[in-house]
């Protein structure tokens, strides 16, 4: 896994979002902003992570402004990117 700053953005994420170190724990991420920092797994290496319990399952949100997508809790995947992250 590739060591990321925790206090920047991941690559190709744009410049008009602030500083990861900037949004609270409470905010949602997708999977294009978890990717990046997780090392690129591929969709199907991800989601055998999540099946086998060795990475943090998404909330499934819906509404206009969701559009129907899984999105981390930011602080969740910092929990993750530590090793300090334990399954429920």
């Amino acid at each position: 896994m590739e060591n990321h700053n925790l206090f920047e953005m991941p690559p190709g994420m744009g410049h008009n979002n602030p500083p990861l170190g900037e949004l609270p724990d409470e905010a949602l991420v997708n999977v294009r902003f978890i990717r990046p920092l997780a090392g690129n797994p591929s969709n199907p290496t991800l989601w055998r992570w999540i099946k086998n319990g060795t990475f943090p399952e998404p909330e499934r949100r819906t509404g206009p402004a969701q559009c129907g997508n899984r999105l981390w809790r930011l602080g969740t995947f910092r929990e993750w990117l530590r090793g300090e992250w334990v399954p429920p």
